[in-house]
């Protein structure tokens, strides 16, 4: 998801520098997300945020074959059924509950007050993607009613750093 609302934001800067003669910088940072309010509690700061993650399922599905059988010299057509498994991509959505400091599109910071009018149940949101505002060249296509979240704690679990095995001394004869 990251990937494609990256591929966005930056589809959007280059349709909109096309025009203007030089290259712009490439922006700093990691691009942002875009995703939906769940809820917002303005006391704790406290924001649950909605996003879709496609997941790939395996089933086993039953089909009607017809095949073909030689009786008395002449080929009679009869249908069985038959297991075949596929598999396919499904919507799974999802939840995620984080602290956040809320800022809008300019970068100036708002209270959670402020925050609490603007945000409600399916309002979409820029999350950032590195704990950091986004870079100004992100925010400059933003409308300036956006609002935009970067996390305080960690919203998306963090991904165990991997452990080394241990080894053993072994024992020389």
């Amino acid at each position: 998801m990251r990937t494609w609302s990256g591929l966005l934001v930056m589809g959007l800067m280059a349709s909109q520098a096309a025009g203007q003669g030089a290259a712009p910088a490439s922006p700093k940072g990691f691009p942002p997300q875009f995703l939906a309010v769940q809820k917002f509690e303005p006391k704790s700061g406290t924001v649950a945020l909605e996003y879709t993650e496609f997941v790939r399922v395996t089933e086993q599905v039953i089909v009607k074959v017809t095949k073909i059988k030689v009786i008395d010299g002449k080929n009679v057509p009869f249908t069985v059924d038959e297991a075949v498994t596929v598999q396919k991509m499904v919507p799974v959505t999802k939840v995620v509950e984080g602290k956040y400091t809320i800022y809008d599109s300019t970068g100036a910071k708002l209270t959670n007050a402020e925050a609490g009018k603007r945000l409600s149940k399916g309002t979409v949101v820029v999350v950032s993607g590195d704990g950091a505002l986004p870079d100004a060249a992100y925010r400059k296509i933003l409308n300036d009613d956006a609002v935009i979240l970067v996390g305080i704690q960690p919203a998306f679990p963090a991904v165990p750093a991997p452990v080394a095995p241990k080894v053993l001394p072994r024992k020389i004869d």
